[in-house]
């Protein structure tokens, strides 16, 4: 029988011309952009961009392993060794932020082998006094970058590793609407 993973891989890979690679590497890989660095050396960048294709049914509806009620978020494949070096989010609908009835969205990487998931990114709809990113406006950019995981090496990703979204509820919770998140990696 196969996985969520799969299935989802397999439809994604349907709208996307059937790529032989893993579907969400060819829905988020996108192009890797050249940077150059201070001593000339070469590297690359590439974006990845999760995204929520439904509202939540509920405020208190929760997210574990990419998965609300039925409703996924798309996961990015990390084809090769990368950290995280940038972040944004972008939602389709506005978002009040409260410091009692919030989400937590946690960015985890799972390398495939079955362990456990690691956070590489965190921010809540607190408001910005308690430590969140307050309200969203639709359809503007909301800056992740401040929330990045600063532990060492937490923000690596091993090739073949798989991002997803993770979403926690305090109190009644707060409804999350469409929206992307955009990743920014550089290729180490």
């Amino acid at each position: 029988m196969a996985t969520d993973r799969e299935i989802l891989n397999k439809a994604v890979a349907s709208l996307v011309g059937g790529s032989n690679e893993p579907a969400a590497d060819a829905l988020a890989g996108g192009q890797p952009a050249s940077a150059t660095t201070g001593a000339g050396h070469d590297m690359q960048r590439r974006k990845f961009t999760l995204t929520k294709l439904a509202n939540d049914p509920a405020a208190a509806d929760t997210t574990a392993n990419g998965v609300c009620n039925g409703t996924y978020w798309i996961q990015a494949y990390v084809p090769r060794k990368a950290r995280l070096v940038g972040a944004r989010a972008l939602p389709m609908v506005a978002v009040t932020s409260d410091n009692t009835n919030y989400a937590t969205i946690n960015v985890t990487k799972d390398n495939g082998g079955g362990g456990s998931q690691t956070v590489v990114l965190s921010n809540t709809t607190k408001n910005t006094a308690g430590g969140g990113l307050g309200s969203f406006a639709a359809g503007s950019y909301i800056n992740l970058t401040p929330s990045i995981v600063t532990t060492s090496g937490a923000n690596d990703c091993d090739a073949g590793s798989y991002l997803q979204v993770q979403v926690a509820k305090a109190g009644s919770g707060v409804a999350l609407k469409v929206m992307s998140i955009d990743l920014d990696f550089e290729e180490i």
